[in-house]
């Protein structure tokens, strides 16, 4: 869908940022992510990514790659083909993310990563990936070292939805039943918002100022209560980790020593 046609017209209006998922090598990605024929889809979209590139205009692009317990070990193959094209144009950036358990049908297909597993994961293949772009400080700063803050995720934001192809309007990827309507887009593009819905669930944003384990953890500046589906469901929201914070960190001061 994001051909250079329609990235002229975002750019046009004002919208310079975008986020992409590709889960790895074309195999890889092909594999989780069909079409309803079957066929897969990376060659389109790796196709319109590199359109992107083409543009001489300051867009900030974040490609996302989900792993599960099938996919990780493939990893190395796509940082080296993602190096290979876009080296080191900083308006890319490409990051990783473990796959998550999300009460749905799906969940009896894949291989989930636990948490100590995601983290392991995550940070060798950020290194790795930092060391075959030169171990720029802008790729550490931007993408490998965790910020504080305020909410977990754009579920939180009071002014994010999900817009579905009939106009139905969510809170988050992960809860895309009827049920978890709640509102519509309107012909005239208006947002009509089901505020009863949308209160329930925004009460559980901010649950974590009521939650003594949260307030004690040293990690709550970077999750601020952690995933609000989750506690939606009646289960800790916690998916933060510090080890990889930690073997981060021992990598670039191992790396600045090096440098002198």
């Amino acid at each position: 869908m994001l051909n250079r046609k329609i990235i002229s017209k975002l750019i046009d209006a004002g919208i310079n940022g975008f986020q992409i998922t590709i889960d790895g090598v074309p195999f890889i990605h092909n594999l989780y992510r069909k079409l309803k024929n079957g066929k897969g889809t990376f060659s389109k979209i790796w196709t319109n990514i590199q359109k992107l590139k083409e543009i001489d205009e300051n867009i900030h692009v974040v490609i996302r790659t989900n792993f599960d317990e099938d996919s990780y070990n493939f990893l190395d193959e796509w940082i080296n083909l993602y190096q290979s094209v876009f080296g080191k144009d900083y308006r890319f950036k490409l990051v990783f993310r473990p796959v998550f358990r999300t009460g749905t049908e799906r969940d009896k297909y894949l291989k989930f990563c636990d948490l100590k597993k995601s983290a392991e994961v995550e940070s060798e293949i950020l290194i790795k990936l930092w060391g075959k772009l030169g171990f720029p400080d802008w790729y550490f700063e931007e993408i490998m070292l965790p910020k504080p803050k305020t909410i977990y995720c754009y579920g939180g934001l009071p002014r994010c939805f999900i817009v579905g192809a009939d106009g139905s309007l969510w809170k988050c990827t992960d809860a895309l039943k009827e049920e978890d309507i709640i509102g519509n887009l309107n012909k005239k593009g208006e947002i009509l918002v089901n505020n009863n819905r949308l209160i329930d669930w925004d009460r559980f944003t901010e649950q974590w100022l009521y939650d003594d384990d949260c307030k004690k953890c040293i990690s709550l500046p970077l999750c601020m209560g952690g995933c609000i589906l989750s506690r939606k469901r009646g289960k800790k929201g916690c998916y933060s980790s510090l080890f990889p914070v930690n073997k981060i960190m021992e990598a670039y001061y191992k790396k600045h020593l090096e440098r002198g």
